[in-house]
């Protein structure tokens, strides 16, 4: 009986084992498959390996977004968790240009903020004022539409 019982306890530290090594190896996987998901970014993130991120992209694909989130508000004015989603992303891509525009043009940048981040903060929001938004989404595609077009004539 106590053989039995040893043999048991062995199989089952064993089986645990086993299924422990493989569950580390599908957490690897997982790990490659976001590193790629990462890669796959519309802007080049190089701002934070001390490269500078083209500014024109950066700008159109911000506003690319915005405009999304316009179609979005007037075609799905109820969607909240799109409105998040779009709120979200114009964040993240806004923050890759964000230092450089800051930097190299102190004014633009004040004037885009002042729109941009009451924009960014609404749609974050769990229900966003609509109207709130489509003003701030007019005001915000304007602002940069102008200031790509600024910066498309100094490079």
């Amino acid at each position: 009986m106590r053989k039995l019982s040893f043999l048991m306890l062995s199989l089952l530290l064993i089986v645990g084992v086993i299924a422990g090594c493989s569950s580390d190896q599908r957490d690897e996987n997982s790990g490659e498959v976001q590193s790629q998901s990462k890669e796959a970014q519309p802007v080049d993130n190089s701002v934070n390996e001390g490269k500078k991120v083209d500014l024109v992209k950066g700008t159109e694909t911000v506003l690319t977004i915005v405009q999304e989130l316009k179609q979005t508000i007037e075609t799905s004015p109820q969607a909240y968790s799109q409105i998040n989603a779009k709120g979200k992303k114009i964040e993240e891509n806004w923050d890759r240009i964000e230092k450089q525009v800051e930097e190299r043009y102190p004014d633009d940048y004040t004037n885009i903020e002042e729109s941009l981040y009451p924009l960014i903060a609404e749609a974050k929001k769990d229900q966003p004022n609509v109207d709130n938004l489509q003003r701030l989404v007019e005001e915000t595609i304007e602002k940069l539409k102008h200031f790509k077009e600024q910066v498309s004539s100094d490079s």
